[in-house]
């Protein structure tokens, strides 16, 4: 599951794989790269991205506010209610509808993470979506999913096969009960007793 979402223009590419790298360095999942695996549909993947996403950034700039992919993107992104966050890489004015969006300022950023815009934008994104998950909470995550996936197997495996884990554990009880009352004064065996009958 991709944490951000890039949306932009074919000619806006560079600019999108330099905003890709400063994510990436911070420790977010980025989807942007537009190739389509073998096998599989571009709208399958374009779906599946959009849905898996936590943020979109949409990249605005002279081809991108004229691109209807990238306005299909942006309101389809709206409609399942994710965060939109607009990135000015020119000074154009975003199309209708997305205007009331406070966008961040990166027309004249450098492309490097010590750029003070890009630390700015850093900083609000953070606040946004929460700081990315450093490498130690991944590793408990995955202890944890495993721990989870471990236990309900157990639970499965139990639901299907209970009457034969209860005959188990009842012949367990009873192998345990005789070991430890299996002799009583002077040694003679517990036998079960069976009633005689009378002679008559």
């Amino acid at each position: 599951m991709a944490d951000i979402f890039i949306s932009y223009a074919n000619e806006d590419r560079k600019v999108a794989a330099q905003m890709a790298g400063l994510l990436e360095s911070v420790g977010w999942h980025v989807w942007w790269d537009r190739r389509i695996p073998a096998g599989r549909t571009w709208r399958s993947v374009l779906e599946e991205a959009l849905k898996d996403m936590r943020c979109m950034i949409v990249l605005w700039s002279q081809e991108s506010v004229d691109s209807a992919w990238v306005a299909e993107e942006a309101e389809e992104a709206r409609k399942l209610g994710k965060m939109l966050v607009p990135v000015l890489i020119q000074r154009v004015e975003p199309p209708i509808g997305f205007r009331a969006i406070q966008a961040a300022d990166l027309v004249n950023w450098d492309g490097t993470i010590d750029d003070p815009a890009a630390r700015t934008f850093i900083a609000d994104l953070k606040s946004l979506i929460n700081a990315p998950l450093d490498s130690t909470d991944k590793q408990s995550r995955v202890f944890e999913s495993r721990e989870i996936e471990s236990r309900s197997s157990i639970f499965q495996w139990l639901r299907t096969h209970w009457l034969q884990a209860a005959l188990t554990g009842i012949a367990i009880f009873l192998l345990l009960s005789g070991s430890n009352t299996g002799s009583i004064r002077g040694g003679r065996s517990l036998r079960f007793l069976r009633p005689e009958c009378k002679k008559t």
